[in-house]
């Protein structure tokens, strides 16, 4: 079947991952059932929105499905870069907040139990650990030698992919922490610490964009799905992809953050003025009264 007049092989189409929709699908069962037995238990939540969390949750496993278990892997991996940079974009940048805003503490509460996960989570939680694990792992996968490396076998391929799915998970902890026990970031800190991990990402995306050339063998000895773009247009493109789509995650995070900040001022200052009101109740003259303390 011809795709931009280029043939493509069965496998495309034969590409969906079953056992990765098994596990969603395993996924799911448990956060559905987590929130089942919460109700059943007589416990209203948290106070959290549990509608926007579970949206959150879902729409997290979804996207990450229809990037890492559809034909989408496999263009980006045989035939595209810019589907491939793409795919780690959305990945990386969207599908991990998605998650973590979806976990309620209550949920994840049990896992704190288990050994050793206290320790861990504070290291995960240490800004300066969590921006230089993401970031270093990033830019050295995209080192030409690396990466041709990487791409040449399919069972490194999938461990490395594994092991920067974790660090993202961990670079988005400081911003998104759903465990309690573990120290948070302020909200100014976390604007600081998203505008940071943007900058550190730069080099990387601007080496793929500036490079003057093609840097991935891998990509060479591939049809072109795509007859009008070269090796190098993709190759531009799928930095281009990476850096926006990052851009455009931080800043609906610093909105969110900021919104949320916000919100909590709001709080506090009506909170103040309720305190106010009883230590300082208005007498029958219309005065405050000093004497009710």
């Amino acid at each position: 079947m011809p795709f931009c007049g280029t043939p493509i092989d069965g496998s495309l189409w034969s590409s969906w991952n079953i056992p990765l929709l098994i596990l969603e699908l395993v996924i799911a069962v448990w956060y559905s059932s987590a929130w089942r037995r919460r109700h059943a238990s007589g416990s209203s939540g948290d106070g959290s929105n549990e509608v926007g969390r579970k949206v959150s949750f879902y729409s997290g496993l979804t996207l990450f499905y229809l990037i890492a278990g559809s034909p989408a892997d496999y263009i980006g991996h045989m035939y595209l870069f810019s589907v491939h940079m793409t795919a780690m974009a959305l990945e990386y940048m969207v599908v991990p907040p998605l998650i973590l805003l979806g976990l309620p503490s209550w949920m994840v509460r049990p896992w704190m139990n288990i050994k050793g996960m206290a320790w861990g989570l504070r290291v995960a939680n240490w800004p300066v650990f969590a921006l230089t694990l993401f970031n270093v792992l990033f830019t050295v996968y995209h080192f030409p030698s690396v990466f041709d490396t990487i791409m040449a076998h399919g069972s490194l391929a999938m461990v490395i992919h594994l092991v920067m799915m974790i660090a993202a998970f961990i670079n988005w902890l400081p911003v998104i922490q759903p465990f309690e026990g573990v120290k948070r970031l302020g909200e100014l800190q976390k604007i600081l610490y998203l505008f940071l991990d943007a900058v550190l990402l730069t080099p990387a995306c601007a080496f793929i964009i500036f490079s003057g050339g093609p840097l991935y063998v891998t990509y060479d000895a591939m049809p072109r799905l795509i007859p009008s773009l070269s090796i190098y247009v993709d190759q531009q493109l799928g930095g281009i992809i990476m850096k926006l789509t990052q851009e455009a995650a931080y800043i609906g995070a610093i909105v969110y953050i900021f919104v949320q900040w916000t919100r909590k001022e709001k709080e506090r200052d009506q909170q103040d003025k309720k305190g106010q009101l009883v230590f300082f109740p208005v007498d029958k003259d219309g005065f405050h009264g000093a004497n009710t303390w």
